[in-house]
Order: structure tokens, then sequence, then C-alpha cells
């Protein structure tokens, strides 16, 4: 697959990235993807009541999101969340168990990215990787499809954008001792690069 070129859909992965794995948000939206489930029931309580304006608010902003130019952070935050919902709520509606965290990430990712990923290292590497920012269309373009490219394996995007940040660095740091710049760069030989300098995706 080929991963979609969305400055807007990254923040919002970055958003999801930044959350703790007991972050009380992901486990009140867990309890209320549970709750959606019972939506057909003709009984409610004042806390049930109170979770649906929040889904509801969550479900604004990721069409506030959808509709508007750049969107606030908080609007970007809560918009986030509500694709993480969605992703939750359809693990309960299929009777599988709540995704944890890292899954949540990488299926909010693969869906909205468009890209193969396997691990969050990989996910890291395609939203935080600065687009736009000195390189060469030519060069995004590769680093797009390399990003996205179901053959690196786990932590593989990672490492290529580790390589390329290396290649990039300032002139003073690849004029350092070897010593130094060996711990800035990734290994080669784990990225599939060539003898001859080719990258292999």
């Amino acid at each position: 697959e080929t991963m979609r070129d969305c400055h807007g859909i990254r923040s919002l992965i970055r958003c999801l990235l930044e959350l703790h794995i007991d972050d009380p948000q992901l486990v009140r939206l867990a309890a209320a993807a549970v709750l959606t489930r019972e939506k057909g029931l003709g009984w409610s309580t004042e806390e049930m009541e109170s979770v649906r304006q929040e889904l509801k608010q969550l479900e604004g902003a990721w069409r506030r999101f959808l509709s508007g130019p750049a969107a606030e952070k908080s609007v970007e935050r809560l918009a986030a969340l509500h694709l993480a919902f969605r992703e939750m709520e359809e693990a309960v509606l299929k009777s599988v168990p709540i995704p944890s965290l890292e899954e949540l990430i990488l299926r909010v990712a693969r869906i909205q990215l468009g890209g193969s990923f396997s691990c969050l290292e990989d996910v890291e590497a395609a939203v935080l990787w600065p687009r736009g920012g000195g390189l060469s269309a030519i060069a995004e373009d590769a680093l797009s499809t390399c990003l996205s490219s179901s053959k690196l394996g786990v932590g593989g995007a990672s490492r290529v954008a580790c390589l390329v940040g290396a290649m990039l660095s300032p002139k003073e740091m690849l004029e350092s001792p070897p010593t130094t710049r060996s711990s800035n760069m990734c290994d080669a030989s784990a990225t599939g690069v060539t003898g001859s300098g080719a990258m292999v995706c």
C-alpha cells in the first residue's frame, strides 16, 4: 500500500503516541465502547448519558478536523481519541478483546495513512519525520515508499528514517571522528543498503 501524505492525520497519530497506556481517558473510552453495545436498552443512567455526550464531543471534533483548515491542538486530541474509540467499538461489536494502546495506534495508522506498520517504531518514523523539511520531492517520495513497504520487517521503517537522518546530518557531524558518528547512525545492513549505497525497500 502507498502511505497517504496527510500532515493533519499525522498530527492526530502523534496525539495518540503521546498517550500513556494507563491514561484514564482510554479506560473511559473502553467502558464507553462496551456501553455502545447496550445502547438498545430501554433504560439509561446519568453516567451513561455523560458518556454519550462525551462521545458526541469526540465525533464533533473529528468532523471539525475533516471540514476545516489546521485544527487547534485540543481539537486534534479529541479527534484522535475518536479514532481510537472507533477501533475499540469495532472490537466490542465483534466480541473480541479491546486492543492495547499499541495495537490501537497501529490500526489507526494503517487505516488513516494507508501504510504497512508492524510496530510503534514504524509509526513514529512515519509521523515524526519532518515532511517537506528540506528533502527534494524525489527523496520524499522514496522515503514514503520505504516507510510504507511491507517488506521492511519489524522496526524497518524507523531504521530507514534513522539512516536518512544520518545522511542529512550537519557537515560538522559528518566530519566528527568515526567513534562519535557510530552512535548516531543505524546499522546500514539492517536497513537493506547494498554495497553501492543503494537502499533496498
